[in-house]
């Protein structure tokens, strides 16, 4: 941080240590073969449909490579080079200091999904990402988990409102239903600060046809990788 200083005295040197994200890139596709006759017959927006569905298939992939993504493969792994999740590099860290769990409430069992996990989580997350953060879940856990939590007063904490991009508020930030976050999971974070993405190639759909075979191929193509710039701008909130 900066320092106070009086008028006769010179201001001391600082310097940054800066990490280092290496972000290279990673093959995200989706063909769709497309028989000549089916082209020949179908109305005229039948190709724009194919691309827009192209899209929307690009679009869930890449989302869930930003959530959940395995990250580069190493030595004995078969999967294939994916970003790197938020979720993947929560769960990886030493004693999971960013991870909340939560259970049904009873003997034994982690507290169940209420005020106090989710006062925890906003704890988790640094005050200089809290502006910008957002609450994802899928529709299940938002309507049948945060939506009817109350407070000690019997006050609902969620607080509909669909004006501010999501489906309603949690402790002023807002919600949103994600498909991507795991099952009976809540991911809390500022994802436009703290995840850095690489594309090398946006989204392009290319065109092959193949005429003995009398069909074309559709397929999108883009070249993106990513990873978390820092975990301490998330906090997750999974069952036991």
């Amino acid at each position: 941080d900066g320092a106070w200083y009086d008028e006769e005295t010179p201001v001391a040197d600082g310097d940054f240590a800066l990490g280092q994200l290496n972000l290279t890139g990673c093959e995200l596709a989706k063909a769709i073969p497309i028989s000549w006759k089916l082209r020949k017959m179908s109305i005229e927006r039948f190709i724009p449909y194919i691309t827009s569905l192209l899209a929307q298939k690009m679009g869930a992939a890449l989302a869930k490579g930003i959530v959940s993504g395995k990250g580069k493969p190493g030595a004995g792994d078969t999967f294939k080079p994916e970003p790197k999740g938020i979720v993947t590099a929560l769960l990886a860290e030493s004693d999971t200091p960013q991870v909340i769990e939560y259970g049904g409430g009873g003997a034994g069992e982690a507290p169940a999904l209420g005020y106090d996990t989710l006062a925890s989580a906003m704890g988790k997350v640094k005050s200089a990402y809290k502006t910008g953060a957002v609450w994802y879940a899928k529709s299940t856990v938002i309507w049948e988990g945060l939506a009817k939590i109350k407070d000690e007063n019997g006050r609902p904490i969620f607080i509909a409102d669909a004006t501010s991009g999501g489906v309603g508020r949690i402790f002023g930030l807002t919600v949103k239903e994600d498909d991507s976050i795991p099952d009976n999971a809540v991911l809390l974070g500022n994802v436009a600060r703290g995840y850095a993405c690489n594309v090398n190639e946006n989204m392009t759909i290319y065109t092959e046809d193949h005429v003995k075979a009398r069909y074309t191929d559709y397929m999108s193509y883009a070249i993106v990788d990513g990873a978390p710039l820092t975990t301490k701008a998330f906090a997750l909130i999974q069952k036991e």
